[in-house]
């Protein structure tokens, strides 16, 4: 069996995504099972930090993926299609320069299982933001995970942020989004919004 070659991971100089999460029913099954789509868009900036050679990006899948379409991957504002599905992740792979790059990756995928957010690999990550949408309930979140800077609750959905500038340093964010998780695994979402402090 062939193994994959050993690519140095791209440090990431900024990172800006929105993701959409929304539970649903399988539709067909003997027995419905809990599914869940997780659309996702992001835009970056990476480079290789070693300077030459191949490097690699990964992003996030639901661990038990059933299916992934609207895939869109960019780099310097042209196409690639140098992925491939590695566990929970979506690897890109190919050269980098040693100057910050633009690249934008996009995708929906459906499966189930929990889906972990991680900050990019960067010495300061000088912009982290994500926007993400709960459609229909709100996620649980593992309770050491990144918190978010603001949430927003209205029309059936549940709008989280996190925003940070100059971050050296931000745990994975894991989200339940079909509450599979162990119950004593998980912390409640009693943030303090603006209003309360």
């Amino acid at each position: 069996q062939a193994t994959s070659p050993q690519r140095i991971l791209a440090s990431v100089k900024s990172f800006s995504a929105t993701v959409s999460l929304k539970p649903g029913l399988s539709i067909g099954t003997t027995q419905p099972e809990s599914i869940y789509t997780a659309q996702l868009q992001t835009r970056f900036e990476a480079f290789n930090p070693a300077g030459k050679g191949e490097c690699e990006v990964l992003l996030p899948l639901p661990p038990q993926i059933i299916s992934l379409a609207g895939l869109e991957v960019t780099v310097n504002s042209r196409p690639s299609a140098a992925v491939e599905i590695r566990g929970d992740k979506l690897a890109w792979s190919g050269a980098l320069p040693a100057e910050p790059t633009p690249m934008t990756i996009a995708y929906s995928a459906v499966g189930k299982g929990l889906y972990n957010l991680q900050t990019p690999p960067s010495g300061i990550l000088e912009t982290f933001h994500i926007d993400l949408t709960a459609v229909g309930s709100d996620v649980r979140m593992l309770e050491l995970s990144l918190q978010p800077t603001k949430y927003a609750r209205g029309n059936g959905q549940t709008v989280y942020t996190w925003d940070y500038k100059n971050l050296l340093f931000g745990r994975p964010i894991a989200l339940d989004v079909l509450g599979i998780a162990p119950i004593d695994r998980l912390g409640e979402l009693t943030w303090l919004g603006p209003a309360s402090v």
